[in-house]
């Protein structure tokens, strides 16, 4: 079996630390980034050991955002399953968004964010959550 490494695009430090202990819960291997160029660079180096990803929406001052990023990751990797997360209430991208990936509110509670991690992980919400927690 393959890695199972997780690439985060997230410039809040205390948010991409929440998703990365989360992770690491779930036996996961992470790598977080705070800059689009970064985290694409390390995607293009070696996309093979990527098998999900979560960006952060909003990226100010980097000239891009995180479904301009998804878009790119794709190219290269059609299939990779990817979490888009917005601290916003972005109801006018988030059909958008919806339709290259899951969409995550981060202001959503605690076991909210844990169960969307763990249906982008293991392609299914946990025992108790509805079908699917994002749709």
């Amino acid at each position: 079996m393959g890695a199972k490494m997780v690439l985060i695009l997230e410039d809040d430090p205390v948010v991409a630390s929440l998703y990365n202990n989360f992770l690491l819960m779930m036996a996961q291997q992470v790598e977080i980034y705070d800059s689009a160029e970064a985290a694409l660079r390390a995607f293009r180096a070696a996309p093979s050991i990527y098998r999900h990803a979560i960006l952060d929406v909003f990226l100010p001052d980097q000239g891009t955002d995180g479904l301009t990023v998804a878009l790119q990751l794709r190219e290269i990797k059609p299939h990779l399953p990817i979490l888009f997360a917005t601290g916003l209430d972005d109801s006018i991208n988030e059909a958008r968004l919806r339709k290259v990936g899951m969409y995550l509110r981060k202001t959503s509670l605690v076991p909210v964010i844990q169960a969307a991690l763990t249906e982008l992980i293991y392609g299914e919400p946990p025992d108790g959550y509805p079908d699917s927690l994002l749709e």
